[in-house]
């Protein structure tokens, strides 16, 4: 015989009478059958009427999987804490009783869809369980693109008056400047930025924070709610008991079930707590709808940042569904029989749960929040801002700044080049004809054959650098007449209307190898000048008194200007020009 075949009233009959007796009242119990009219007198037998009335009972009210009813049984025997030789025969019962409808009924017995289980703390849990799922599928759509936190930004920003949220609000003038130009560490500028958002922050009223507190506590509590650890707490039952129980040892019952009671206090604790405190929880519909909104906004909008009536269709939808689910949580919070439960739990008739409030700290929110956004626009205006910067320092070094910023359509027009090293060696051959030659050369020796007259290794360190330099001005020059020259010839070849494609291919070899040349030049001009800028810096601060008088002899600005200035005004200018130039390469 199938074992699903088996009787559940056969199984009864074969228990002492006491023991039936038993089983029967606690089957009574836990179904909650009295209160649902299946029984019409308080026998502790199961006629022939209430038999069918109870299998009618379970084919339209059961529903959903056995895994559920097994979780139910335990959380019953769970409560039970003795456990009896009697408690072995109600598992065994049950478990039958599962086996018997699934197996007589072609539908499923259990279909939480339905929405229907009528059995007290099991009907509360299981219910609002499978709301918390699907609650939890919200949620977790709203992790995509800081949804929540944008929405949260928005609600503070709009009880502030002329908020700040700007990367110039936290900056002083000039500090993002330095910071572009390497004067300035990444890690000061943060320091610099947070301590104005920190001030911005202590300014605005503690009011305000919890205003917009008590506008997110129902967002919060039923995220929580959603997110309670409900697998963990069925560990505790140790389901898989009940899947073998033909070979249930009834003697090692109480190993089988390994439930630490402190752990499943705090699970039904915390439990309790947030039901508790979804009963005085009220949905606020326009910041639930906001937030429908921004997430649709994120996830659909156009590049105007216009929805579609499809998407607002959408938006409408997802907002009945959502609210519905949430009423139906808090519905279930204020009206089923929770709170007996608890107090029946812990043996205590008068003790109630406390209010549960997840800890929503706003003011720390809206300090980090403002920090991520400053940070977020020093990212995303970095290019353009370096950009911008560097185009302004070339035009106030370079007077023929266009030679350099328009090289693309001054030569090898046509031909798909990276102009980016052009610009750069333009920029080198400016350098060197209107401000090193003129200039800083005439410095150089200045400092090589007064200041430094009478420290010969020094001095020679000095010349050797200035070799350097003046051997890499040649080079420069030499690479632009060339590339000149070269160009001459391209345009001559376009004027003559030749269109050879073997003559652009060898044009466009030679503007490589001339790439990689250039590539050679600016490491040189890099490295060189800036041990020209460390030998300046060192100078400045040597305590060598002879070293400190040359540097203190007047310096005629020009032979038609009779104004003086000390030698160490001047090569802290070149120091300057030096930090420019050098800023400017590496961002061409």
């Amino acid at each position: 015989m199938n074992k699903n075949d088996i009787s559940i009233y056969a199984s009864i009959d074969r228990l002492p009478k006491d023991s039936r007796d038993r089983l029967i009242r606690e089957i009574k119990k836990n179904l909650s059958l009295n209160s649902s009219g299946l029984f019409t007198n308080n026998s502790n037998r199961l006629d022939s009427d209430s038999a069918a009335q109870v299998e009618d009972y379970l084919s339209e009210h059961f529903m959903g999987e056995s895994f559920l009813v097994r979780v139910w049984i335990c959380i019953l025997n769970f409560f039970q804490r003795e456990r009896r030789k009697e408690d072995i025969y109600k598992i065994y019962i049950l478990k039958r009783l599962e086996n018997s409808v699934n197996y007589v009924y072609k539908n499923p017995v259990i279909d939480f869809r339905k929405g229907y289980l009528h059995m007290g703390f099991v009907e509360m849990f299981f219910a609002l369980y499978r709301h918390s799922v699907k609650l939890k599928e919200f949620f977790r759509m709203l992790e995509n693109g800081n949804v929540v936190e944008q929405t949260m930004l928005e609600v503070i920003q709009s009880k502030i008056p002329n908020f700040k949220h700007k990367m110039e609000d936290f900056l002083e003038s000039g500090e993002y400047e330095k910071f572009l130009k390497k004067e300035k560490s990444q890690n000061d500028l943060e320091e610099a930025i947070k301590a104005k958002i920190s001030n911005y922050i202590n300014s605005i009223s503690l009011q305000t924070y919890k205003m917009v507190e008590d506008i997110f506590e129902f967002f919060y509590v039923l995220n929580s709610f959603a997110f309670f650890p409900y697998k963990s707490f069925f560990s505790f039952f140790n389901i898989e008991f009940l899947d073998d129980i033909e070979n249930l040892d009834a003697v090692n019952l109480d190993n089988a079930i390994s439930a630490s009671f402190e752990s499943v206090d705090k699970y039904f604790s915390g439990l309790f707590d947030l039901l508790h405190t979804l009963r005085s929880i009220e949905v606020n519909e326009d910041i639930l709808r906001i937030i429908i909104k921004n997430y649709f906004f994120i996830m659909e909008s156009d590049e105007d940042g216009i929805l579609s009536e499809e998407s607002l269709l959408k938006v409408d939808s997802a907002f009945k569904s959502i609210v519905s689910i949430m009423s139906k949580i808090i519905s279930l919070a204020k009206t089923l029989p929770y709170l007996d439960v608890f107090k029946i739990y812990y043996k205590n008739p008068v003790l109630k749960p406390k209010k549960y409030i997840p800890y929503l700290d706003i003011r720390s929110f809206y300090e980090n929040i403002l920090f991520l956004n400053v940070n977020g626009q020093i990212v995303k205006k970095h290019s353009s801002t370096l950009k911008a910067l560097m185009n302004r320092e070339i035009k106030s070094l370079i007077k023929n700044y266009s030679v350099i910023l328009d090289v693309n359509n001054l030569i090898f027009k046509g031909i798909d080049l990276e102009y980016s090293n052009f610009k750069k060696l333009y920029f080198l051959n400016e350098f060197f004809k209107t401000i090193y030659d003129i200039t800083m050369m005439e410095v150089l020796k200045i400092v090589n054959n007064v200041v430094l007259v009478n420290n010969v290794d020094l001095r020679n360190s000095f010349i050797s650098l200035e070799k350097n330099i003046n051997t890499l001005r040649k080079e420069i020059y030499d690479v632009c007449f060339e590339l000149h020259y070269r160009n001459e010839e391209y345009e001559k070849y376009k004027r003559d209307d030749k269109d050879d494609d073997s003559y652009r291919e060898k044009i466009l070899e030679r503007c490589l190898n001339e790439i990689n040349t250039i590539e050679s030049l600016v490491i040189n001009f890099t490295d060189y000048f800036i041990d020209l800028k460390k030998k300046y810096v060192a100078l400045l601060e040597n305590n060598n008194a002879l070293i400190q008088s040359a540097l203190n002899i007047s310096y005629k600005l020009s032979a038609v200007d009779n104004e003086k200035i000390s030698l160490a005004f001047v090569i802290g200018n070149v120091l300057s020009i030096v930090s420019q130039a050098l800023f400017i390469v590496e961002n061409l």
